[in-house]
């Protein structure tokens, strides 16, 4: 859980941040420019968390793999050679168990019947959309009076990445993550209305 102790650190920090700019910024276009910047941060953060880091190999993960390969290359070249069986049948017994465990370690956080997924899965789905809610108001001031705008905009880019996904083989498509996302999205709304709107007031001009 200590990805959920981060991703709440994160969380909290972008509000206290969003309560000081209009205070420390001199004109409300240098306060619009670090809104901004912070909302594109967010942004990096959740694409490269949902998608760019599933292109990722770990080191771990990359040698089982190699290792995988030289058993089936083994396996191949055994006719030829002339491999006894019982030298085969090792070497097919230690490529099988070798891509039992990559199977294992890849697909634990994503296999939605995990006990990891459910606790971690959920609380992070949660957090991961909590910052959309409050950080679009403040980013696009017509968004600051229409709530459900705000949470059927969060959903929409939770399906788009839910979609994306499941079409590259990033991961699968689970309509619960859509539920947390945008739950996630609801609550940072409620935290945009409650602690932010009055630095953030609707624009007159």
């Amino acid at each position: 859980m200590s990805r959920f102790f981060i991703f709440l650190i994160i969380v909290c920090a972008g509000v206290a941040v969003l309560r000081l700019i209009p205070v420390l910024s001199q004109t409300r276009k240098s306060a619009k420019t670090l809104t901004g910047a912070l909302f594109g941060l967010y942004a990096v953060g959740n694409i490269y968390y949902t998608l760019l880091s599933r292109l990722t190999i770990s080191a771990a993960e990359l040698e089982a793999k190699i290792l995988l390969f030289i058993a089936r290359l083994a396996h191949l070249f055994s006719a030829p050679i002339k491999m006894d069986a019982g030298a085969m049948q090792s070497g097919v017994q230690a490529g099988a168990a070798v891509e039992e465990q990559i199977e294992s370690a890849t697909n634990l956080a994503l296999d939605p019947n995990s006990a990891f997924y459910a606790v971690d899965g959920f609380a992070l789905n949660v957090l991961l959309y909590l910052p959309m809610g409050y950080l679009l108001p403040c980013v696009f001031p017509r968004l600051r009076r229409r709530t459900m705008l705000v949470v059927a905009l969060s959903f929409a880019i939770s399906l788009g990445t839910e979609t994306i996904q499941r079409v590259f083989s990033l991961g699968t498509f689970d309509w619960r993550d859509l539920v947390c996302n945008t739950l996630g999205a609801v609550i940072g709304v409620i935290l945009y209305k409650t602690f932010l709107a009055a630095r953030y007031p609707l624009e007159t001009t």
